[in-house]
């Protein structure tokens, strides 16, 4: 059996403990290929760093998740277009849905829409595939 996981934040702080053994105990049980999404501009090098350390298991996707855009999202998405460009990344993404838990002021809905158009471009121009992340619009 090969198992892709599609989505995972392995990169995470929160898996600083024991990500290693996680990761080799997800390989021996089948999981061959684990697809990391970016967030923000605090997790590009260590998403690289962990598909480095397994560079035939973990794949960067390149994006800026709207849960996380600030009065500075222009800024950062030119840095992350700059990386998507000269790094190697298997899809552009993330871009989601929903905004985080702690709602983002009406200022930024515009901001938003702009972000996901860009998203949206930028995946065009490179032609790679675009990784949406869909929350469950029931909660």
């Amino acid at each position: 059996m090969y198992i892709i996981d599609t989505h995972t934040h392995l990169y995470s702080e929160s898996f600083d403990e024991d990500r290693t053994a996680m990761i080799e105990r997800a390989i021996e049980e089948g999981v061959q290929k684990m697809l990391l999404p970016n967030i923000d501009l605090d997790s590009i090098e260590p998403m690289y760093t962990l598909c480095e350390q397994f560079p035939r298991n973990c794949f960067p996707m390149m994006g800026l998740h709207p849960g996380y855009i600030n009065e500075k999202w222009e800024e950062n998405l030119a840095i992350v277009k700059q990386h998507l460009f000269e790094r190697e990344n298997i899809a552009v993404g993330e871009i989601g849905t929903k905004h985080s838990k702690t709602s983002k002021p009406k200022r930024f809905e515009f901001k938003l829409n702009g972000l996901k158009s860009l998203t949206y471009q930028l995946s065009f121009m490179q032609e790679m595939p675009l990784m949406k992340y869909l929350k469950s619009l029931m909660t």
